[in-house]
């Protein structure tokens, strides 16, 4: 599955997109920390947990992106490419691949849900903005970021977009050279 391919050419629009998200990862840590600092730690151990599961899922597949800019969903995922290295080698079990990819996705929905036990207090219209914020990034993300993205085939979030109602290049499902016949 290794492929040499060119480096993620949507670096700005990836940011542009990402760093709302990550500006209110930062609002909910910085609430937390003035809450209750034992939930600040778990949401903190979210990120760590969820970058040590998904970077063995990029080993796995021997991510293009591994030694370099990830355009991973949610932003909290970045520095997953580069922890994949420490697996580089180790990372052949396609059941533990699966099972790293659903503890992944269930730390990604702790980070969104557990702020929400917190926000209550802050009355209906931050929960509501809230999760616009979530739902606005979610569309906008695949349908802009992941078909041009790589693994796309591969990744979750890739397969939800080639498959999704919001993807309105469906040209674009199956791209790959590889999968053409000639």
């Amino acid at each position: 599955m290794k492929k040499q391919c060119p480096t993620y050419k949507n670096k700005g629009i990836y940011f542009l997109i990402t760093i709302p998200l990550i500006l209110l990862y930062i609002a909910v840590a910085y609430y937390l920390w003035n809450f209750a600092h034992v939930f600040f730690w778990i949401y903190l151990a979210l990120f760590i947990l969820i970058n040590v599961f998904q970077s063995y899922c990029c080993a796995y597949q021997q991510c293009p992106y591994m030694y370099g800019f990830c355009p991973g969903i949610g932003g909290f995922i970045i520095p997953a490419s580069r922890i994949a290295r420490l697996f580089k080698n180790k990372a052949t079990s396609k059941s533990l691949f699966n099972l790293s990819a659903i503890i992944a996705s269930v730390f990604a929905l702790g980070i969104i849900m557990l702020p929400l036990f917190f926000l209550r207090d802050l009355g209906i219209l931050f929960i509501l903005l809230y999760c616009l914020i979530f739902i606005a990034y979610g569309e906008l993300f695949l349908k802009i970021i992941c078909p041009d993205c790589a693994t796309k085939k591969t990744c979750p979030a890739g397969i939800l977009s080639s498959k999704s109602i919001i993807n309105t290049n469906t040209s674009d499902i199956s791209s790959d050279p590889e999968d053409k016949q000639v």
